[in-house]
């Protein structure tokens, strides 16, 4: 009885199928515990994470940022230590990101995210050059439109 007992507490603690992985960070992300299911992800192996990832609802996580920075950049982080670069549509976060950045006034705004950017740009390096040269291209827009509008008067 006492060993049944057991083997049901370590089941709750670190499920080790795939699918019940998913299940409950499926569970805690939308009952907005992301730090447990952070840990949950810390959790995994190389095999199990690469049952996972493509399983994984980003779009729930994107809405839920920056509160789930944390999730997103253990998840990220957890794929780069192991070596994996699955297909992984990670360009959504970085837009939500810019999108944060650009509306939000919360001074601790850049302290919450910073890592899951330094992440982010690891585990896709071409998004630094992407943001670089939307910069660009938008502050050429912006002059162009100036100089429009300068000419008009």
């Amino acid at each position: 009885m006492r060993e049944c007992g057991d083997r049901i507490r370590r089941e709750r603690t670190s499920p080790t199928s795939p699918r019940l992985v998913l299940r409950r960070i499926l569970v805690l992300a939308e009952g907005r515990q992301y730090r447990e299911a952070s840990a949950v992800i810390s959790k995994l192996g190389a095999v199990g994470l690469a049952a996972v990832v493509s399983e994984i609802p980003l779009d729930l996580l994107v809405d839920g940022l920056p509160h789930s920075a944390q999730l997103l950049e253990t998840l990220f982080n957890k794929l780069i230590s192991t070596g994996q670069r699955p297909n992984v549509n990670a360009e959504p976060i970085l837009w939500q990101l810019v999108k944060l950045f650009a509306t939000c006034d919360d001074p601790t705004l850049k302290n919450k995210v910073a890592k899951l950017v330094q992440a982010l740009f690891e585990f896709h390096p071409d998004y630094h050059r992407l943001l670089c040269n939307r910069k660009k291209a938008l502050e050429q827009a912006i002059r162009g439109k100036i100089y429009i509008n300068a000419s008009v008067r």
